[in-house]
């Protein structure tokens, strides 16, 4: 393991003469051989532990543990506390983005004070393959069957070619202490139940299954590499930048054999859905002013262009919703499922959404209320205003600026956290249920 991690930093060009190292240690097996090995290789370093408070009297545990660590190797141990639970219900995400948000701001925090160039994370061969099915389940292009990145910005991942066997091995040869984090047993995340259920049931019936795997990341890599190269130039051609934003030539994208592709990587990474891009295309030659918008961005349908641009402050944002299993992140934490009737009990929580998936036409969108909207509530065979809905349920100002809504065309299928619409109910004659759970 000591020549291999000294190996894989100097083939992939993650260190150079002057680097100053920040390696992140949470106490887990495998930041502890990480930071073991990279002792043992000769590397000097400065220790981060973050503590995210979200175990007890555990996460104390931890934190003491690795700064007495770090004191015996003699580097510098830097330690934080966050309020992690807070900042997720303020931020309306879940706890696990709010810790990973958290611990990459601090990270990076540290590094303009203390002037580290690089930041070490623990994610080894088996996390790269869980993140592949992660996504593939999710729904992604090539760049989401890649993995995890060997290096993005100052973060490098030094243990990226390591199993979790070998890294078991390793601590048990080497007599390396560490901390047990009792959530990864459990599998209510996506994450462990990949890692708990399905990894071994593949390995079962494909012994090689793990250095296959592998491989077939690392040819993914590299065929990802390529097809960026090749994109670059062919975005180029496409675009042209403005003082009003991004002009995208509609005549040129038109004779393009792969132009759903080809817009979608152009807008991809501006919030911008797949199916919000395909209704991009399929209007494409109609009348000029149609306007779609992502949480930070607008593309506007100009006569022979696409013009994308920054958006002012407004609270007139639409995030869409794609069709399928699905999770998003913006501007709420939403899981979607779709699932037969018979499968699924009816939720009375109001976290908990269950529709009749074909009353309902995809994408739907996210997005704030406004004075004049009306629904059917559950339950009343008539309309309301929204606003005599919230003092009826005598929401403060603060409450009703927070509220989101679900929509299908221009109808509200549900107010987020409420109720849902009277019209798009499960009946007897539902045959599939959309079910849809807000993480708060």
């Amino acid at each position: 393991m000591i020549r291999e991690i000294r190996r894989f930093i100097e083939g992939n060009r993650l260190l150079k003469e002057g680097d100053v190292l920040l390696v992140a240690v949470s106490g887990g097996i495998d930041s502890m051989v990480m930071a073991h090995a990279l002792h043992k290789a000769g590397f000097g370093f400065s220790i981060a532990h973050c503590n995210f408070q979200l175990r007890g009297s555990e996460s104390g545990g931890d934190e003491k543990f690795v700064r007495e660590y770090g004191e015996s190797l003699g580097c510098r141990v830097h330690l934080k506390r966050f309020d992690t639970q807070a900042y997720a219900r303020e931020k309306k995400v879940s706890v696990q983005m709010a810790a990973r948000k958290l611990r990459y701001d601090w990270f990076e925090e540290l590094a303009g004070e203390y002037g580290y160039s690089r930041i070490a994370t623990a994610h080894q061969a088996d996390d790269a393959v869980e993140t592949f099915f992660i996504n593939l389940l999710r729904g992604t292009g090539l760049g989401g069957l890649t993995g995890i990145n060997v290096q993005w910005g100052k973060v490098i991942r030094p243990l990226l070619f390591a199993s979790r066997a070998e890294i078991i091995a390793y601590a048990k040869s080497h007599r390396i202490a560490y901390r047990e984090d009792r959530s990864n047993a459990e599998t209510k995340y996506l994450r462990n139940k990949i890692r708990h259920d399905v990894l071994p049931l593949l390995g079962r019936i494909e012994p090689a299954f793990a250095p296959v795997m592998q491989d077939n990341i690392a040819r993914l890599n590299s065929q990802h590499m390529l097809y960026k190269d090749m994109l670059e130039e062919k975005i180029k051609s496409l675009t042209r930048k403005t003082r009003d934003g991004i002009r995208i030539d509609t005549a040129l994208l038109a004779g393009e054999k792969h132009k759903e592709q080809l817009l979608y990587e152009i807008l991809g990474g501006y919030g911008f859905s797949f199916p919000v891009v395909r209704d991009m295309l399929r209007y494409m030659d109609g009348m000029p002013g149609k306007t779609y918008l992502s949480s930070a961005h607008t593309v506007v349908r100009d006569r022979n262009a696409l013009i994308l641009s920054t958006r002012k402050g407004s609270d007139d944002a639409r995030y869409y919703l794609p069709s399928g299993h699905a999770e998003i992140f913006s501007p709420l934490h939403l899981c979607i499922e779709i699932m037969p009737r018979e499968d699924i009990e009816i939720s009375t929580d109001p976290r908990i959404a269950c529709i009749d998936r074909d009353m309902v036409e995809f994408p739907l969108t996210i997005r704030k209320w406004k004075q004049g909207d009306r629904f059917y509530p559950l339950g009343m065979d008539h309309s309301r205003k929204l606003s005599d809905f919230f003092t009826d349920l005598k929401l403060s100002l603060p409450e009703k600026e927070n509220v989101w809504l679900l929509c299908s065309g221009n109808d509200i299928v549900w107010i987020i956290g409420y109720r849902i619409d009277h019209r798009y109910r499960v009946t007897s004659a539902t045959r599939q249920v959309l079910r849809i759970t807000w993480d708060q």
